[in-house]
């Protein structure tokens, strides 16, 4: 079995919806896994705070997905 991670980082001024629909977190992951045999895939998002150049507090939401493959055994390297 194999992991691989996924993150993507979303501007918490935007709206949500917005940049989701606009994100390319899932065609990485619908990509990567194409010739693979998943597992399983976890998923989180997290809301954080961070501080802009002039002090002031942005929020910022952090996308990540863990995916657990295997690898086809036949595939050519």
């Amino acid at each position: 079995m194999k992991v691989r991670l996924f993150t993507e980082f979303l501007d918490g001024n935007i709206p949500l919806r917005v940049q989701i629909e606009n994100s390319e977190l899932e065609s990485e992951i619908n990509e990567f896994i194409e010739d693979k045999r998943v597992i399983d895939i976890k998923y989180q998002s997290t809301l954080t705070t961070i501080l802009n150049r002039y002090g002031h507090k942005e929020p910022q939401y952090e996308c990540s997905a863990l995916v657990m493959y295997e690898e086809d055994k036949n595939e050519v390297l």
